[in-house]
């Protein structure tokens, strides 16, 4: 499920923003290229203000990771969103 949400997130992305994603989750922590486009993606979900059944909220990880802080999964709730929001 975290990979509909990383394609969600990662789809406006050139080819050199992708690789830098992937440099990025590979350790390199100076190669931000693909993070404007990915924020921008992300934020108008958080921007919702989401939240969990047990009414904490909700964070999404850059690997597409959707978890309350309470460890709980949240992806039933963020795909439906994804779903609906304009591409």
């Amino acid at each position: 499920m975290s990979k509909t949400i990383l394609k969600y997130l990662l789809q406006d992305l050139t080819a050199d923003e992708h690789q830098s994603y992937i440099d990025y989750i590979e350790g390199d922590q100076h190669s931000t290229d693909w993070i404007n486009k990915a924020n921008k993606r992300r934020d108008s979900i958080l921007l919702l203000d989401m939240r969990c059944h047990c009414s904490e909220f909700i964070s999404i990880r850059e690997t597409g990771i959707c978890k309350c802080s309470n460890g709980h999964d949240c992806y039933d709730i963020i795909i439906p969103i994804i779903n609906t929001l304009s591409v």
